[in-house]
């Protein structure tokens, strides 16, 4: 989209291209109309250029080529498909005829010329930026909203930038018809159709801009996996946690083959059996220790392990198949799909956000009959460097943001992510921001009490605070009750 938005500024403003070569003149005795309005009309004993004849031919073939549409049905799969196949050659090849007319405007010696290609020019464009304003978007809800929100605001600001682009066709129409009554009829043609594309080429894109943060605000990341310590110094030790869609794919087995190859291929050694075995049962216990007390939520398998390792790393290996949808020439999947399956692993440190000397990220297609064995010989050696996966379309969003400061007294809890957890967007339900001072005490068993909020609207707090007492936590690491205080901002 940028070339063709840099090419249009270029016939718009700019030394333009050259006009179509000359081929074999059209008859002298054709007249070229437009809604059975005349709007080149050869002269008896003249002959019709042949720039005026290709460039009637392009606007004629761009003109038959109908706007492509999305199918009501697609997902996510089929809507990424239609903008990659259909959407943007359609957007190509439009703006870049409309791109050669304005160029063969440039370059046209007589007002006659300039007003067949300005208008030629202008109705392409026109057409195309009504198409992208009103083109449908995925459903609500189908999709990342953020990520719906940007697909938005890209094909609207898009769609504005072409209005804007047919705006200053209409207007070298108008130039070109002149002042006289000869081209009356094209000067408040093109003038009408200018005005009404205004709504696009003025219109408001997607919400007012957020409100900005209270100056001062800090926000940390919480680490993937949590744990009450860690030292980079320290000896590594391999914590494998396994998840396979296949429910004929052996989890323990592939485990074991995991932390084979990790030793072979990385030096990294698993974490003892026997301690692994002790600290899953503490999990299901909601314990952090065997003879300690229960805890107000769960442990992870992380934080009871990564109490005993110091350098805790964990291998997230994820086994998942999706279908690979087929596209028609009208943006509807097939009805048959291809099936696709793919072995990943993800490398972090427990307690840390930290991955420098950490493996590559691994990723290799499976056989769409997934097995057991299958995923054990993909784990050979290492596959080449892989890019990121797509996943825009994909999760969750939320329409108010938040930050929150660190903690000094954390024993490696999660906080960020347990406060964007509780949805606080129901808190701060107005345009604005706040800035909030919490304080809370986690008691030894993770519960949470004495919880304040300070600061902000009285409806806002009043909701934080009712928010923060649903937080449950493990067991304190050394058994005590933590006071936390940290700083909160939230902007709509």
């Amino acid at each position: 989209m940028r070339r063709l938005t840099a090419l249009l500024l270029l016939a718009l403003g700019c030394p333009s291209s050259p006009p179509p070569q000359e081929t074999t003149p059209t008859a002298p005795d054709v007249e070229l109309a437009l809604d059975g309005q005349v709007l080149y009309a050869a002269r008896p004993a003249d002959e019709v250029p042949s720039r005026v004849s290709d460039a009637w031919d392009a606007y004629q073939q761009a003109w038959a080529s109908e706007p492509p549409m999305p199918a009501e049905d697609a997902g996510v799969d089929g809507f990424r498909a239609f903008v990659t196949q259909q959407f943007a050659p359609y957007v190509d090849a439009q703006a870049g005829i409309s791109a050669q007319l304005l160029g063969a405007w440039e370059e046209a010696a007589n007002a006659e010329e300039k007003l067949f290609y300005s208008v030629l020019a202008a109705r392409l464009l026109h057409r195309v930026s009504s198409w992208m304003w009103t083109l449908p978007l995925p459903e609500e809800g189908t999709v990342n909203e953020s990520a719906r929100q940007a697909l938005e605001t890209s094909m609207r600001g898009a769609a504005k930038d072409l209005a804007a682009y047919a705006h200053q066709a209409f207007g070298k129409c108008v130039e070109a018809a002149g002042p006289g009554a000869e081209q009356e009829l094209w000067r408040a043609d093109c003038t009408r159709r200018a005005e009404s594309i205004d709504p696009i080429r003025t219109a408001q894109i997607g919400p007012p801009p957020p409100t900005p943060m209270p100056e001062g605000c800090e926000d940390h990341t919480d680490p993937l996996y949590s744990a009450p310590q860690h030292d980079a110094e320290a000896r590594p030790q391999l914590l494998v946690l396994v998840e396979a869609e296949a429910e004929n794919v052996d989890t323990d087995a592939v485990r074991r083959q995991v932390e084979r190859w990790a030793r072979s291929e990385h030096e990294l050694r698993a974490v003892p059996a026997g301690r692994r075995r002790a600290a899953e049962r503490l999990v299901e216990a909601s314990k952090t220790s065997r003879r300690g007390p229960e805890c107000a939520a769960a442990p992870s398998l992380s934080w009871v392990l990564g109490a005993q390792v110091e350098n805790l790393v964990v291998a997230s290996v994820e086994q998942a198949c999706h279908a690979v949808i087929e596209v028609d020439e009208n943006g509807r999947g097939a009805e048959a799909a291809e099936r696709m399956c793919e072995l990943t692993i993800g490398w972090h440190r427990a307690g840390s956000s930290d991955t420098e000397g950490l493996p590559p990220s691994f990723r290799r297609e499976l056989p769409t009959e997934v097995t057991t064995q299958a995923v054990v010989e993909s784990l050979s050696s290492d596959p080449a460097p892989q890019g990121g996966l797509l996943g825009a379309l994909s999760g969750g969003g939320s329409a108010v943001r938040l930050r929150v400061a660190a903690v000094e007294t954390n024993p490696g809890y999660r906080l960020r992510t347990a406060l964007g957890d509780l949805d606080l967007s129901e808190c701060q339900t107005e345009r604005g921001a706040s800035e909030l001072q919490l304080g809370w005490t986690v008691t030894p068993t993770g519960a949470v009490e004495s919880v304040t909020v300070q600061g902000g609207e009285d409806a806002v707090s009043a909701c934080v605070r009712e928010k923060l007492q649903q937080l449950a936590f493990p067991c304190t690491p050394s058994g005590d009750p933590i006071a936390f205080q940290t700083t909160l901002c939230l902007a709509r």
